[in-house]
Protein backbone atom coordinates (compact mmCIF):
# COMPACT_ATOMS: atom_id res chain seq x y z
CA UNK A 1 0.00 0.00 0.00
CA UNK A 2 1.45 3.19 -1.04
CA UNK A 3 2.92 5.24 1.93
CA UNK A 4 0.77 8.36 1.44
CA UNK A 5 -2.42 5.97 2.67
CA UNK A 6 -0.54 5.70 6.02
CA UNK A 7 -0.25 7.86 8.81
CA UNK A 8 3.43 8.16 9.91
CA UNK A 9 4.57 7.18 13.34
CA UNK A 10 4.62 9.96 15.92
CA UNK A 11 8.63 9.66 16.45
CA UNK A 12 9.07 9.58 12.30
CA UNK A 13 6.61 12.88 12.34
CA UNK A 14 8.60 14.29 15.39
CA UNK A 15 12.37 13.45 13.87
CA UNK A 16 10.91 15.22 10.51
CA UNK A 17 9.58 18.60 12.30
CA UNK A 18 13.71 18.29 14.42
CA UNK A 19 14.96 18.39 11.42
CA UNK A 20 13.16 21.21 9.87
CA UNK A 21 13.65 23.66 12.62
CA UNK A 22 17.45 22.85 12.06
CA UNK A 23 17.61 23.36 8.73
CA UNK A 24 14.75 25.13 7.39
CA UNK A 25 15.82 26.58 4.26
CA UNK A 26 15.93 23.03 2.74
CA UNK A 27 12.57 23.05 3.52
CA UNK A 28 10.78 25.78 1.34
CA UNK A 29 7.01 23.83 0.81
CA UNK A 30 5.82 23.64 -2.50
CA UNK A 31 2.56 24.62 -2.88
CA UNK A 32 1.76 23.87 -6.30
CA UNK A 33 2.02 20.66 -5.05
CA UNK A 34 -0.22 20.55 -1.56
CA UNK A 35 -3.41 19.21 -3.41
CA UNK A 36 -1.56 16.80 -5.25
CA UNK A 37 -2.21 13.10 -3.51
CA UNK A 38 0.24 12.67 -1.06
CA UNK A 39 0.98 16.54 -1.21
CA UNK A 40 1.43 18.02 2.22
CA UNK A 41 -1.83 19.56 2.48
CA UNK A 42 -3.68 16.50 2.34
CA UNK A 43 -1.29 14.59 4.28
CA UNK A 44 -2.11 16.97 7.09
CA UNK A 45 -5.77 17.02 6.54
CA UNK A 46 -6.37 13.26 6.83
CA UNK A 47 -4.74 13.78 10.66
CA UNK A 48 -7.87 15.12 12.68
CA UNK A 49 -10.51 12.39 13.16
CA UNK A 50 -13.61 12.30 14.92
CA UNK A 51 -12.01 9.69 17.43
CA UNK A 52 -9.40 11.69 18.65
CA UNK A 53 -11.32 14.96 19.03
CA UNK A 54 -13.80 13.15 20.78
CA UNK A 55 -11.44 11.77 23.25
CA UNK A 56 -9.91 15.22 23.89
CA UNK A 57 -13.20 17.26 24.18
CA UNK A 58 -14.32 14.25 26.82
CA UNK A 59 -10.97 14.70 28.90
CA UNK A 60 -11.57 18.29 29.07
CA UNK A 61 -15.04 18.91 30.00
CA UNK A 62 -14.87 15.97 32.53
CA UNK A 63 -15.98 16.27 36.06
CA UNK A 64 -12.74 15.84 37.34
CA UNK A 65 -11.74 18.85 36.07
CA UNK A 66 -14.24 21.04 37.88
CA UNK A 67 -15.55 22.94 34.74
CA UNK A 68 -12.13 24.71 34.19
CA UNK A 69 -12.79 27.80 36.01
CA UNK A 70 -10.10 30.67 36.05
CA UNK A 71 -8.17 30.03 38.35
CA UNK A 72 -8.46 26.27 39.36
CA UNK A 73 -7.22 23.31 39.66
CA UNK A 74 -8.96 21.99 36.56
CA UNK A 75 -7.70 24.55 34.51
CA UNK A 76 -4.31 24.40 35.60
CA UNK A 77 -4.42 20.08 35.17
CA UNK A 78 -5.92 21.05 31.47
CA UNK A 79 -2.84 23.90 30.70
CA UNK A 80 -0.41 20.53 31.84
CA UNK A 81 -2.34 18.16 29.36
CA UNK A 82 -1.48 20.93 26.72
CA UNK A 83 1.95 21.45 27.47
CA UNK A 84 2.35 17.83 27.22
CA UNK A 85 0.73 17.40 23.97
CA UNK A 86 2.68 20.37 22.15
CA UNK A 87 6.08 19.02 23.91
CA UNK A 88 5.40 15.10 22.48
CA UNK A 89 4.46 16.51 19.03
CA UNK A 90 7.86 18.36 19.18
CA UNK A 91 5.98 22.60 18.93
CA UNK A 92 9.07 25.16 20.33
CA UNK A 93 7.93 26.77 23.95
CA UNK A 94 7.01 30.24 23.51
CA UNK A 95 6.22 30.97 26.84
CA UNK A 96 7.94 32.82 29.60
CA UNK A 97 7.67 29.75 31.19
CA UNK A 98 8.46 26.77 28.72
CA UNK A 99 4.99 26.43 27.20
CA UNK A 100 3.30 28.26 29.70
CA UNK A 101 2.98 32.27 29.66
CA UNK A 102 1.90 33.34 32.67
CA UNK A 103 0.36 36.75 33.19
CA UNK A 104 -1.06 38.40 36.89
CA UNK A 105 -5.10 38.92 37.27
CA UNK A 106 -6.35 41.04 39.95
CA UNK A 107 -9.30 38.66 41.83
CA UNK A 108 -11.32 41.75 42.53
CA UNK A 109 -14.83 42.09 41.69
CA UNK A 110 -17.21 45.10 41.63
CA UNK A 111 -17.66 47.16 45.11
CA UNK A 112 -21.41 48.19 44.69
CA UNK A 113 -21.08 50.59 47.46
CA UNK A 114 -19.06 53.02 45.62
CA UNK A 115 -19.94 52.56 42.32
CA UNK A 116 -22.18 55.35 41.09
CA UNK A 117 -23.20 57.67 38.06
CA UNK A 118 -25.13 60.67 37.23
CA UNK A 119 -26.25 63.06 35.17
CA UNK A 120 -24.91 66.53 36.09
CA UNK A 121 -26.33 69.68 34.95
CA UNK A 122 -25.75 73.64 35.97
CA UNK A 123 -28.05 74.50 38.41
CA UNK A 124 -29.25 71.43 39.92
CA UNK A 125 -28.68 68.21 41.73
CA UNK A 126 -26.87 65.27 40.02
CA UNK A 127 -29.48 63.06 39.01
CA UNK A 128 -28.19 59.42 40.43
CA UNK A 129 -28.57 56.76 38.06
CA UNK A 130 -28.82 53.10 40.34
CA UNK A 131 -26.68 50.36 38.98
CA UNK A 132 -28.60 47.77 38.04
CA UNK A 133 -32.06 49.56 36.90
CA UNK A 134 -30.88 52.69 34.99
CA UNK A 135 -27.45 51.61 33.80
CA UNK A 136 -24.63 49.02 33.66
CA UNK A 137 -21.76 48.52 31.81
CA UNK A 138 -19.74 45.14 29.64
CA UNK A 139 -18.26 42.85 32.62
CA UNK A 140 -15.25 42.92 29.86
CA UNK A 141 -14.63 47.09 30.97
CA UNK A 142 -14.30 47.08 34.43
CA UNK A 143 -11.73 48.83 36.10
CA UNK A 144 -11.02 51.37 38.92
CA UNK A 145 -11.91 54.62 37.36
CA UNK A 146 -13.42 57.88 37.70
CA UNK A 147 -15.25 59.64 34.69
CA UNK A 148 -17.05 63.15 33.73
CA UNK A 149 -17.08 64.96 30.94
CA UNK A 150 -19.45 66.41 28.63
CA UNK A 151 -22.24 64.08 26.87
CA UNK A 152 -22.80 64.91 23.08
CA UNK A 153 -25.02 62.80 21.06
CA UNK A 154 -23.66 60.77 18.08
CA UNK A 155 -27.01 59.66 17.05
CA UNK A 156 -26.97 55.40 16.40
CA UNK A 157 -23.50 56.14 15.37
CA UNK A 158 -23.40 55.75 11.64
CA UNK A 159 -20.17 57.13 9.66
CA UNK A 160 -23.28 59.85 9.47
CA UNK A 161 -23.84 60.56 12.86
CA UNK A 162 -20.08 60.68 13.92
CA UNK A 163 -19.60 62.72 10.86
CA UNK A 164 -18.26 66.43 12.00
CA UNK A 165 -18.86 65.60 15.82
CA UNK A 166 -16.03 66.80 17.99
CA UNK A 167 -15.31 64.08 19.97
CA UNK A 168 -12.12 64.89 21.95
CA UNK A 169 -12.80 64.81 25.81
CA UNK A 170 -16.36 64.14 25.58
CA UNK A 171 -18.47 60.96 26.18
CA UNK A 172 -20.48 59.95 23.09
CA UNK A 173 -24.06 58.93 23.37
CA UNK A 174 -25.64 56.84 20.99
CA UNK A 175 -29.45 55.97 20.67
CA UNK A 176 -30.70 52.64 19.16
CA UNK A 177 -27.22 50.44 18.87
CA UNK A 178 -27.55 47.16 17.95
CA UNK A 179 -26.19 44.70 20.45
CA UNK A 180 -23.67 43.79 17.41
CA UNK A 181 -22.95 47.02 16.68
CA UNK A 182 -21.76 48.53 19.82
CA UNK A 183 -18.16 47.49 20.08
CA UNK A 184 -17.21 48.69 16.66
CA UNK A 185 -18.87 52.04 17.79
CA UNK A 186 -16.52 51.99 21.04
CA UNK A 187 -13.65 51.86 19.07
CA UNK A 188 -14.35 54.38 16.60
CA UNK A 189 -14.88 56.56 19.20
CA UNK A 190 -12.00 55.56 21.00
CA UNK A 191 -9.73 56.34 18.13
CA UNK A 192 -11.18 60.02 17.55
CA UNK A 193 -10.49 61.02 21.51
CA UNK A 194 -13.95 60.47 23.28
CA UNK A 195 -13.11 60.25 26.82
CA UNK A 196 -15.93 57.66 26.70
CA UNK A 197 -19.24 55.94 25.46
CA UNK A 198 -22.82 55.82 26.94
CA UNK A 199 -24.95 53.62 24.63
CA UNK A 200 -28.67 53.50 24.92
CA UNK A 201 -31.08 50.95 23.05
CA UNK A 202 -33.84 50.92 20.74
CA UNK A 203 -37.72 51.94 21.95
CA UNK A 204 -38.63 48.36 21.39
CA UNK A 205 -36.05 46.90 23.54
CA UNK A 206 -37.32 48.05 26.43
CA UNK A 207 -37.47 45.22 29.24
CA UNK A 208 -34.62 43.51 27.53
CA UNK A 209 -32.39 46.38 28.38
CA UNK A 210 -33.94 46.02 32.20
CA UNK A 211 -32.64 42.16 32.20
CA UNK A 212 -29.52 42.48 31.14
CA UNK A 213 -29.00 45.32 33.66
CA UNK A 214 -30.87 43.52 36.51
CA UNK A 215 -28.64 40.25 35.62
CA UNK A 216 -25.11 42.57 35.31
CA UNK A 217 -26.12 43.50 39.26
CA UNK A 218 -26.57 39.93 40.54
CA UNK A 219 -23.64 39.25 39.12
CA UNK A 220 -21.75 41.97 40.81
CA UNK A 221 -23.24 40.79 44.29
CA UNK A 222 -22.03 37.38 43.49
CA UNK A 223 -18.50 38.34 42.80
CA UNK A 224 -18.77 37.80 38.95
CA UNK A 225 -18.09 40.98 37.73
CA UNK A 226 -13.93 41.44 37.83
CA UNK A 227 -11.28 43.22 36.77
CA UNK A 228 -10.24 43.63 33.42
CA UNK A 229 -9.01 46.51 30.87
CA UNK A 230 -10.84 48.84 29.82
CA UNK A 231 -10.42 50.01 26.16
CA UNK A 232 -12.80 52.87 26.90
CA UNK A 233 -14.98 53.90 29.84
CA UNK A 234 -18.76 52.24 28.02
CA UNK A 235 -21.67 52.10 30.06
CA UNK A 236 -25.33 50.72 28.74
CA UNK A 237 -28.61 53.08 29.70
CA UNK A 238 -31.85 50.90 30.48
CA UNK A 239 -35.08 52.73 29.11
CA UNK A 240 -35.43 53.65 32.47
CA UNK A 241 -32.19 55.39 32.20
CA UNK A 242 -32.70 57.58 29.13
CA UNK A 243 -36.14 58.74 30.76
CA UNK A 244 -34.00 60.28 33.18
CA UNK A 245 -31.42 62.14 31.08
CA UNK A 246 -34.30 63.64 29.56
CA UNK A 247 -33.14 63.43 25.75
CA UNK A 248 -34.36 67.01 24.25
CA UNK A 249 -37.06 66.36 21.12
CA UNK A 250 -35.02 66.53 17.49
CA UNK A 251 -31.86 65.77 19.28
CA UNK A 252 -30.06 65.32 16.02
CA UNK A 253 -25.86 63.72 16.14
CA UNK A 254 -23.40 66.36 16.90
CA UNK A 255 -25.64 68.17 19.03
CA UNK A 256 -23.83 69.02 22.47
CA UNK A 257 -25.95 68.11 25.88
CA UNK A 258 -26.23 70.67 28.59
CA UNK A 259 -25.46 67.52 30.93
CA UNK A 260 -22.41 65.78 31.38
CA UNK A 261 -21.99 62.63 32.58
CA UNK A 262 -20.44 61.10 35.97
CA UNK A 263 -19.18 57.68 35.86
CA UNK A 264 -17.34 56.02 38.74
CA UNK A 265 -16.70 52.44 39.22
CA UNK A 266 -15.24 51.11 42.29
CA UNK A 267 -13.80 47.43 43.14
CA UNK A 268 -13.29 45.64 46.23
CA UNK A 269 -10.24 44.29 47.40
CA UNK A 270 -10.99 40.84 45.95
CA UNK A 271 -9.43 37.30 47.78
CA UNK A 272 -5.99 38.50 48.92
CA UNK A 273 -2.75 38.16 46.70
CA UNK A 274 -2.54 38.31 42.94
CA UNK A 275 -3.03 35.28 40.98
CA UNK A 276 -0.56 33.94 38.03
CA UNK A 277 -2.53 32.59 35.88
CA UNK A 278 -1.17 30.67 32.32
CA UNK A 279 -1.51 30.74 28.77
CA UNK A 280 0.13 27.72 26.61
CA UNK A 281 1.93 28.83 23.77
CA UNK A 282 3.67 26.99 21.04
CA UNK A 283 5.85 27.52 18.10
CA UNK A 284 5.75 26.24 14.84
CA UNK A 285 8.94 28.32 13.06
CA UNK A 286 8.76 29.22 9.65
CA UNK A 287 11.16 27.75 6.67
CA UNK A 288 11.61 31.06 4.80
CA UNK A 289 14.57 33.15 6.66
CA UNK A 290 12.85 36.12 6.18
CA UNK A 291 9.03 35.43 6.03
CA UNK A 292 9.12 33.26 8.95
CA UNK A 293 9.26 36.79 11.23
CA UNK A 294 5.64 36.89 10.36
CA UNK A 295 3.90 34.86 12.48
CA UNK A 296 0.12 33.17 11.68
CA UNK A 297 -1.66 32.91 15.07
CA UNK A 298 -4.37 30.34 15.93
CA UNK A 299 -6.25 30.88 19.48
CA UNK A 300 -8.44 29.14 21.64
CA UNK A 301 -9.67 29.88 25.17
CA UNK A 302 -9.56 26.33 27.22
CA UNK A 303 -11.42 28.08 30.64
CA UNK A 304 -15.26 27.63 31.01
CA UNK A 305 -16.83 28.04 34.70
CA UNK A 306 -16.27 26.16 37.06
CA UNK A 307 -18.29 24.12 39.38
CA UNK A 308 -21.23 25.69 41.93
CA UNK A 309 -21.00 23.38 44.56
CA UNK A 310 -21.51 19.42 42.89
CA UNK A 311 -22.69 21.09 39.56
CA UNK A 312 -20.21 21.46 36.55
CA UNK A 313 -20.07 23.23 34.09
CA UNK A 314 -18.60 21.02 31.80
CA UNK A 315 -18.14 23.49 28.97
CA UNK A 316 -17.42 20.90 26.01
CA UNK A 317 -18.59 23.32 23.62
CA UNK A 318 -17.28 26.34 25.26
CA UNK A 319 -14.85 25.86 24.88
CA UNK A 320 -13.11 21.93 25.11
CA UNK A 321 -14.40 22.12 21.30
CA UNK A 322 -11.65 24.75 20.05
CA UNK A 323 -9.03 23.45 22.64
CA UNK A 324 -9.41 20.34 21.29
CA UNK A 325 -9.36 21.55 17.47
CA UNK A 326 -6.47 23.61 18.36
CA UNK A 327 -4.36 19.84 19.45
CA UNK A 328 -5.81 18.68 16.32
CA UNK A 329 -4.55 21.14 14.11
CA UNK A 330 -1.13 20.97 15.91
CA UNK A 331 -0.71 17.37 15.13
CA UNK A 332 -1.57 18.39 11.30
CA UNK A 333 0.38 20.76 11.23
CA UNK A 334 3.84 18.69 11.87
CA UNK A 335 2.36 16.17 9.14
CA UNK A 336 2.11 18.77 6.97
CA UNK A 337 6.04 20.11 7.80
CA UNK A 338 6.50 23.86 8.45
CA UNK A 339 4.90 26.31 6.18
CA UNK A 340 6.85 29.72 5.16
CA UNK A 341 5.52 31.91 7.90
CA UNK A 342 5.85 30.82 11.88
CA UNK A 343 2.52 29.30 13.37
CA UNK A 344 1.38 30.17 16.41
CA UNK A 345 -1.21 28.26 18.62
CA UNK A 346 -1.98 30.04 21.66
CA UNK A 347 -5.01 28.10 24.05
CA UNK A 348 -5.95 30.98 26.69
CA UNK A 349 -7.69 31.24 30.01
CA UNK A 350 -9.35 33.97 31.42
CA UNK A 351 -11.73 34.45 28.33
CA UNK A 352 -14.93 34.17 30.41
CA UNK A 353 -13.66 36.54 33.26
CA UNK A 354 -13.47 39.27 30.63
CA UNK A 355 -10.97 37.86 27.75
CA UNK A 356 -8.03 38.16 30.71
CA UNK A 357 -5.58 36.01 29.07
CA UNK A 358 -5.79 37.73 25.44
CA UNK A 359 -5.92 40.95 26.28
CA UNK A 360 -2.05 39.95 28.90
CA UNK A 361 -0.73 37.99 25.66
CA UNK A 362 -1.55 40.72 23.30
CA UNK A 363 -0.02 43.45 25.30
CA UNK A 364 3.44 41.06 26.25
CA UNK A 365 3.37 38.54 23.81
CA UNK A 366 5.98 35.87 24.48
CA UNK A 367 7.27 35.48 20.98
CA UNK A 368 11.36 35.61 20.29
CA UNK A 369 12.78 38.26 19.28
CA UNK A 370 12.05 39.44 16.40
CA UNK A 371 8.63 37.65 15.67
CA UNK A 372 5.89 40.16 14.62
CA UNK A 373 2.20 38.56 14.73
CA UNK A 374 0.51 39.09 11.18
CA UNK A 375 -3.61 37.95 11.95
CA UNK A 376 -5.45 35.87 14.44
CA UNK A 377 -7.59 33.10 13.90
CA UNK A 378 -9.93 32.59 16.71
CA UNK A 379 -11.54 29.53 17.73
CA UNK A 380 -15.00 29.44 20.18
CA UNK A 381 -17.88 27.07 20.56
CA UNK A 382 -17.64 25.09 16.99
CA UNK A 383 -19.25 21.64 16.17
CA UNK A 384 -22.68 22.05 17.38
CA UNK A 385 -26.42 23.20 15.23
CA UNK A 386 -26.53 21.97 11.47
CA UNK A 387 -23.29 20.50 10.01
CA UNK A 388 -23.45 23.31 6.93
CA UNK A 389 -23.69 26.36 9.94
CA UNK A 390 -20.68 28.33 10.54
CA UNK A 391 -20.08 31.47 11.78
CA UNK A 392 -17.23 34.24 11.33
CA UNK A 393 -16.83 38.13 12.78
CA UNK A 394 -16.28 40.36 11.35
CA UNK A 395 -18.53 39.60 8.14
CA UNK A 396 -18.86 41.11 5.15
CA UNK A 397 -20.95 43.45 7.17
CA UNK A 398 -18.59 44.85 9.43
CA UNK A 399 -16.15 47.56 8.99
CA UNK A 400 -13.00 45.55 10.18
CA UNK A 401 -13.71 42.86 7.01
CA UNK A 402 -10.68 41.57 6.37
CA UNK A 403 -8.39 39.04 4.02
CA UNK A 404 -8.10 36.17 6.96
CA UNK A 405 -12.07 36.51 6.65
CA UNK A 406 -11.75 36.35 2.77
CA UNK A 407 -9.64 33.30 2.99
CA UNK A 408 -11.84 31.57 5.45
CA UNK A 409 -14.78 32.28 2.51
CA UNK A 410 -12.98 30.83 -0.06
CA UNK A 411 -11.70 28.05 2.17
CA UNK A 412 -15.06 27.13 3.08
CA UNK A 413 -16.95 25.30 0.78
CA UNK A 414 -14.23 22.57 0.70
CA UNK A 415 -15.01 21.21 4.01
CA UNK A 416 -19.19 21.08 3.69
CA UNK A 417 -19.64 25.01 4.40
CA UNK A 418 -21.26 26.24 1.18
CA UNK A 419 -21.46 30.16 2.72
CA UNK A 420 -19.92 32.20 6.16
CA UNK A 421 -23.22 33.38 7.97
CA UNK A 422 -22.35 36.61 9.78
CA UNK A 423 -21.57 36.55 13.84
CA UNK A 424 -21.09 39.97 14.70
CA UNK A 425 -23.23 39.69 17.68
CA UNK A 426 -19.93 37.84 18.83
CA UNK A 427 -17.41 40.61 17.83
CA UNK A 428 -16.97 42.33 21.64
CA UNK A 429 -17.70 38.53 23.03
CA UNK A 430 -14.28 36.81 22.27
CA UNK A 431 -10.59 36.59 22.93
CA UNK A 432 -10.24 37.99 19.15
CA UNK A 433 -10.80 40.99 19.85
CA UNK A 434 -7.75 42.28 22.56
CA UNK A 435 -5.58 41.05 19.70
CA UNK A 436 -7.33 43.33 16.98
CA UNK A 437 -7.38 46.37 19.28
CA UNK A 438 -4.08 45.79 20.96
CA UNK A 439 -1.89 44.65 18.07
CA UNK A 440 -4.06 46.48 15.35
CA UNK A 441 -4.14 42.96 12.99
CA UNK A 442 -6.96 41.69 11.21
CA UNK A 443 -9.03 38.75 13.13
CA UNK A 444 -11.35 36.37 12.34
CA UNK A 445 -13.55 34.27 15.02
CA UNK A 446 -15.48 31.30 14.29
CA UNK A 447 -18.25 29.67 15.58
CA UNK A 448 -21.08 27.31 14.92
CA UNK A 449 -23.33 29.80 17.02
CA UNK A 450 -25.12 29.13 20.30
CA UNK A 451 -27.39 26.59 21.72
CA UNK A 452 -29.54 25.39 23.96
CA UNK A 453 -26.86 24.44 26.38
CA UNK A 454 -25.20 27.05 26.39
CA UNK A 455 -23.25 28.14 29.97
CA UNK A 456 -25.01 25.41 31.76
CA UNK A 457 -24.47 21.97 33.02
CA UNK A 458 -25.67 20.76 30.16
CA UNK A 459 -22.77 21.35 28.19
CA UNK A 460 -21.48 17.86 27.77
CA UNK A 461 -18.92 16.60 25.19
CA UNK A 462 -21.64 13.72 24.10
CA UNK A 463 -23.57 16.61 22.14
CA UNK A 464 -20.93 17.56 19.99
CA UNK A 465 -20.67 16.95 16.20
CA UNK A 466 -17.11 15.58 15.72
CA UNK A 467 -17.44 15.41 11.89
CA UNK A 468 -18.51 19.04 12.31
CA UNK A 469 -15.53 19.66 14.80
CA UNK A 470 -12.82 17.88 12.60
CA UNK A 471 -14.26 19.77 9.42
CA UNK A 472 -13.47 22.89 11.18
CA UNK A 473 -10.02 22.32 12.39
CA UNK A 474 -9.58 21.29 8.57
CA UNK A 475 -10.72 24.63 7.09
CA UNK A 476 -8.30 26.43 9.52
CA UNK A 477 -5.70 23.95 8.15
CA UNK A 478 -6.65 25.09 4.82
CA UNK A 479 -7.07 28.84 5.54
CA UNK A 480 -3.25 28.91 7.13
CA UNK A 481 -1.89 27.18 4.24
CA UNK A 482 -3.52 29.83 1.75
CA UNK A 483 -2.31 32.33 3.72
CA UNK A 484 1.25 31.54 4.16
CA UNK A 485 1.03 31.31 0.37
CA UNK A 486 0.22 35.40 -0.27
CA UNK A 487 0.69 38.35 1.63
CA UNK A 488 -1.11 38.99 4.81
CA UNK A 489 -3.48 42.35 3.99
CA UNK A 490 -2.86 43.84 7.22
CA UNK A 491 -5.88 46.90 7.00
CA UNK A 492 -9.77 45.98 6.27
CA UNK A 493 -10.80 45.45 3.07
CA UNK A 494 -14.27 45.92 1.14
CA UNK A 495 -16.30 42.99 0.77
CA UNK A 496 -17.30 42.24 -3.15
CA UNK A 497 -20.93 42.25 -3.43
CA UNK A 498 -20.58 39.04 -5.43
CA UNK A 499 -19.67 37.09 -2.65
Amino acid sequence: MPSRSVPLPRATRESRLAAALLVPWLLLPLHGGDEAPGGALQRALAVPDEAGLRADVRFLSDDVLHGRDTPSDGLRVAARFLRARLERLGWLPAGDEGFLATYVWRHASLDLEHTHAAFVRPGRAPDVLVFGEDYYFPSSGLADQRLEAPLVAVGRGSAEGLAGVELEGRVALAVGVHEQDWAALQEEVRLRGAAGLLVAPFTEERGVTERLAARARGQAEEGQLQTAPDPLPTAFLTARGLERLGLPEGTRAGDALSARFRDVRALGTGAGEPLVLENVVGLLPGSDPALSREVLLVTAHYDHLGARGDLVYHGAYDNASGTSALLALAEALVEHGPLRRSVCLLWLAGEEHGMQGSWAWASRPTLPAGLEVTCDLNLDMVGRNAPGELHVTPSRAHPRYNHVVEVLERCAPAEGFPRLLAGDDQWDRSDHRPFALVLGIPVASLSTGEHEDYHRTSDTWDKIDYDKLRRVTRLVLRALVELDAEPVVAGPVEASASR
